[in-house]
């Protein structure tokens, strides 16, 4: 391992807080992927900070309670207003909530129901999804000038 890489998981193990104890296995879950040693650092980096917020902020905060709000929450205190490091921070954050979640360290959100606006929004764009699906599944068809058989190539 590099140097940086060690001294990103070194930042993951020395961590405290409520995620404190899941920060090196969120590391190595992005080495394994072979991501680069300045993109393990800087997210090793934010869930470090995150983690330290959390601990000043409450010390009852578990690792469970751990969700986008408290991550606003933090991203509003810590970045003051910086538009393209926010961008970053709350990607990388968002990233950070994810691998949890996928281990069952954060609890998933309760999901709520959308109102009429917001579900139209959400049904036209997954119309405009689906329908880019078909119009690019048949661009693939052709027709043989030879037979007139339909052919599916690349697909």
């Amino acid at each position: 391992m590099s140097r940086t890489l060690d001294r990103a998981l070194a930042l993951a193990r020395s961590a405290q807080g409520p995620i404190a104890p899941h920060l090196e296995a969120f590391a190595v879950s992005f080495i394994a992927q072979q991501y680069s040693t300045f993109c393990v650092h800087s997210k090793v980096y934010r869930a470090v900070q995150l983690s330290a917020w959390l601990e000043r902020r409450s010390s009852a905060t578990a690792a469970l309670d751990v969700d986008e709000a408290l991550v606003e929450g933090y991203l509003r205190a810590a970045m003051n207003d910086r538009a393209s490091s926010l961008a970053i921070a709350r990607f990388e954050l968002h990233q950070l909530l994810l691998f949890m979640r996928e281990h069952g360290w954060v609890s998933t959100p309760a999901s709520v129901p959308m109102d009429p606006v917001d579900e139209t929004i959400w049904s036209a764009t997954e119309l405009a999804q689906i329908s880019q699906s078909s119009v690019s599944l048949a661009t693939r068809w052709i027709r043989r000038p030879t037979t007139g058989e339909a052919n599916l190539m690349n697909a």
